[in-house]
């Protein structure tokens, strides 16, 4: 008689659809129960929630070694690919979990692009680390259609900052890579530059493959971005600086014909955007970025 899982007839995750006790014996890591529902009640082992969630994914989301292993054995599919980012190899990437990524890497299972992006969006350094290092040949760049994004682009918006590091520091990444409206990590970078701080900031402004005065579908160049947050946090003119030093162009206009003094001079005045802030930050745009933006081309 089956008595394993028993424990789980009332548990609530058991409502979502297609949740079944094999997905919840998987998830607690009991490996003996896992055996039992496959060898005994004849539950697939490739069983699929309505989210295409395998029982494989379960364990690999929990850190299951043995069940995981032992599910394989009984003829889970490792190839298994849902929905979005739901194949084994991201969830795991996802959850951190280097172990079983290397168990998949021992079945030859391939370290796909998903992986990293999963990791990237849940700012799993390890997973990113690991992967860049034992997946050669993945393409680091690749936007993801259901996204709109690359793993570099979601860990500055995210503010992942150490997910950003690893990513700057391997010679495959092209900071200059256009995402969804046209965004390369620029642009993404300077709504959070303070938040992220120099340690992202300037290996990105510095690397080889950066334009700086790349522009979105739109037009819109770095200042265009940076003109929020520096009127937001202070009224900070040296935000502003800090791109031209690095050559941005203050004079570019976008699809709209406006310049980001442009764009300044039309946003509504707000308790936190005063007239003199404005003035503050319309200076740096028109008398002193030029003078940086010059030093940095010279």
């Amino acid at each position: 008689m089956n008595t394993a899982g028993n424990h789980l007839a009332n548990a609530p995750h058991l409502k979502i659809p297609g949740y079944t006790p094999l997905h919840a014996a998987a998830a607690a890591c009991d490996t003996a129960g896992v055996e039992d529902f496959i060898t005994q009640s004849h539950f697939s082992p490739n069983v699929a929630t309505a989210a295409s969630v395998t029982p494989l994914m379960e364990a690999a989301a929990n850190n299951c070694h043995e069940t995981f292993l032992l599910l394989i054995t009984l003829g889970a599919d490792l190839h298994y690919q849902g929905d979005y980012l739901n194949s084994t190899t991201a969830i795991a990437a996802a959850y951190g979990h280097t172990g079983i990524l290397q168990l998949l890497k021992n079945y030859n299972i391939e370290l796909t692009v998903d992986a990293l992006i999963a990791a990237a969006i849940y700012g799993q350094s390890d997973s990113v680390d690991y992967l860049l290092r034992n997946a050669p040949n993945m393409d680091i760049n690749y936007v993801h259609p259901a996204i709109g994004s690359n793993a570099l682009c979601i860990a500055i918006e995210r503010k992942h900052a150490d997910v950003a590091i690893l990513l700057l520091k391997d010679k495959r990444t092209n900071t200059s890579m256009p995402v969804a409206g046209g965004l390369t990590a620029v642009h993404h970078l300077a709504p959070h530059g303070y938040s992220l701080g120099g340690e992202v900031a300037i290996p990105l402004l510095a690397h080889p493959t950066t334009n700086i005065n790349a522009v979105t579908d739109d037009g819109n160049s770095v200042l265009h971005y940076a003109i929020p947050p520096a009127l937001a946090v202070n009224c900070d003119p040296e935000y502003i600086l800090f791109f031209c030093r690095h050559g941005a162009n203050p004079t570019l206009q976008n699809n709209n014909g406006k310049t980001p003094a442009d764009m300044l001079a039309h946003m509504p005045k707000t308790p936190f955007v005063t007239e003199a802030c404005k003035r503050t930050i319309l200076h740096a745009l028109e008398e002193d970025c030029l003078t940086e933006t010059r030093g940095a081309t010279a």
